[in-house]
């Protein structure tokens, strides 16, 4: 036992010996890790890390907020049954949808939990809450008539243009970072550029007509684009995702969404 307490001691001395310059730089580790990604295709062969991942306490927030989220848009086709709403549904449900997938798979391929990473999730947190009090506010119109205040809608959509610009500039970032993997997040980036180029007129109209058809345009698009995609050749070097991390959190997130 003594001896155990003794080689403790050591180490601990050790570590007061350490240099400020070295602690510094693992601080600085830390808090800023190099960019990589978890798992690829390369030729046809898998490679990953040796040790399965859990997910981090960040990426669990995000998916509980993710879970408010789905319960705030659920009552929009609360009032007055019809088509309409229902397709007011789909549309801003999908805009959800479509940035927490993107951010989860994102985390999955290429998550180094540090700093960046979750000032990252933090602002997509952030602008996820501004769109969807925007988007869910519109059932409150939605019990009288079925006209849409299209403020509201314009509110919302610019809080998801700001969601994927935040998206584009890490997948231009990892694009510049990763030279063997360039080809895969520059695609990723040039959907996601083309995507805000679909959306950003929803911004400055001011016809409900070409809001609806706009959008319903960026639906089509994004859900097309994934499909399109996998027709072609893979690169050299393809991102894939971690199956046992995305079915773990598909699980918690049913599980939160269970509770009453």
């Amino acid at each position: 036992m003594s001896a155990g307490i003794t080689k403790m001691g050591s180490l601990a001395e050790e570590k007061e010996k350490k240099p400020v310059k070295s602690r510094r730089k693992d601080t600085m580790n830390a808090l800023f890790k190099t960019p990589l990604v978890r798992q690829y295709l390369h030729k046809g062969i898998m490679y990953r890390e040796a040790e399965p991942r859990d997910p981090s306490r960040f990426e669990l927030f995000f998916d509980l907020l993710y879970v408010g989220i789905i319960r705030q848009f659920a009552h929009i086709p609360e009032y007055n049954y019809n088509g309409t709403n229902l397709a007011v549904f789909i549309v801003l449900f999908f805009g959800a949808w479509s940035i927490w997938q993107e951010t989860r798979n994102f985390i999955n391929i290429a998550g180094t939990d540090d700093f960046v990473q979750r000032l990252h999730i933090l602002l997509i947190m952030i602008l996820l809450v501004g769109y969807t009090v925007n988007a869910t506010s519109i059932h409150e119109d939605m019990a009288d008539s079925n006209h849409i205040v299209l403020d509201t809608l314009r509110g919302a959509m610019a809080f998801f243009i700001v969601c994927r610009a935040v998206r584009l500039s890490f997948s231009v970032f990892y694009a510049s970072a990763l030279p063997n993997f360039r080809r895969s997040f520059a695609t990723y980036a040039a959907i996601q550029l083309a995507s805000i180029c679909i959306y950003l007129p929803l911004i400055f109209t001011t016809s409900q007509a070409a809001f609806w058809v706009l959008t319903w345009s960026g639906l089509i698009f994004e859900v097309v684009i994934r499909y399109v995609a996998s027709l072609f050749p893979l690169p050299e070097y393809a991102p894939v995702i971690s199956v046992e991390h995305f079915i773990e959190r598909v699980n918690l997130i049913g599980i939160c969404s269970s509770e009453r």
